[in-house]
């Protein structure tokens, strides 16, 4: 039985006790008790079934190493943190991981396509995640690495089931911050909403999109400006502590060799060419992808948001 399987069985047992609770057959206790011991058997199991991805990738990449620069890219979607985690990985002597803590799903180079978005392999993660932090991220590498981190997002950080993760990185003043936000959030909205539409998260063949047109609704758009600037504003000032480097979308748009530079000696780590097959979404004006923009730029003309609006 391997991690995948076990996750399938547990999601059709779940539905078959839940079928049963509605029809009265079970109580509500035996059921939850069922339950509960389900769940810690396949959190066993998940250890012991260990994928062979898991297990190469661990081989691979241990080391004795504890002495690297730790950090984090703190950031939000559709802000370039891909590309960004991406660049920094193809630098031999980083370690640059992605969504880790995401709230569905594991992206960590360790599992696989099957079991990043499996249920055992999200339990595993939430059930201890700083054991999973210390074994899967800041854990002993080999001697070539001096720096490891990984990226995270503002709305991550409030899961509740990462706060002993946000606690973490508050209290260890040592770990660098790397703050990646886009300064346009307008951008941003119909970068997300592009993205959506065409399933092109990260793209190394940019899917042309050349007939997306959207109406947007003035109070969700308003919300979203105001939800971003509250976090960005949030997190700068929980974070204040730490050594950090502030970096928008768009610097990395006008020079991202002199970025790359900047983050490279913020690591300390040594000068060399970052590459990532990622292509940039096709840029069109925002007139021509909002069917209603001059109504909103009329709506939000004279408040602090009207500056996303200009072409």
């Amino acid at each position: 039985m391997n991690i995948s399987k076990s996750s399938k069985y547990f999601l059709k047992l779940k539905m078959i006790f839940l079928y049963h609770l509605e029809k009265n057959k079970f109580s509500f206790i035996l059921m939850k008790t069922i339950y509960r011991l389900l769940t810690k058997y396949l959190f066993i199991l998940s250890f012991i079934f260990k994928d062979e991805n898991e297990a190469i990738w661990l081989a691979k990449n241990t080391g004795k190493n504890l002495t690297y620069t730790k950090f984090i890219v703190i950031s939000t979607a559709r802000s370039g943190s891909s590309w960004l985690s991406i660049l920094l990985n193809s630098h031999a002597q980083v370690m640059s991981y992605l969504e880790v803590f995401h709230g569905s799903a594991v992206y960590h180079p360790a599992f696989s396509d099957k079991t990043k978005k499996s249920h055992i392999t999200v339990s595993r993660r939430n059930h201890n995640p700083l054991s999973f932090l210390n074994n899967y991220i800041y854990t002993a590498v080999p001697e070539k690495i001096k720096a490891v981190g990984f990226k995270i997002f503002f709305q991550h950080m409030e899961y509740h089931e990462n706060t002993l993760i946000t606690d973490y990185l508050l209290k260890n003043k040592d770990v660098k911050i790397i703050f990646l936000v886009r300064a346009n959030l307008l951008d941003s909205y119909l970068s997300r909403e592009k993205a959506l539409r065409t399933d092109s998260w990260i793209s190394e063949n940019v899917k042309k999109s050349s007939n997306f047109k959207i109406n947007i609704n003035k109070k969700n758009i308003a919300l979203y400006f105001k939800t971003q600037n509250d976090l960005n504003k949030k997190y700068k000032a929980l974070f204040k502590y730490h050594k950090t480097l502030f970096l928008t979308y768009e610097m990395m748009q006008v020079d991202i060799s002199k970025v790359n530079q900047n983050i490279l000696q913020f690591l300390k780590v040594d000068h060399q060419a970052l590459n990532s097959p990622i292509q940039k979404q096709s840029i069109t004006s925002k007139k021509d992808q909002i069917k209603n923009y001059e109504e909103l730029k009329d709506y939000f003309s004279g408040s602090k948001y009207e500056v996303y609006f200009d072409e």
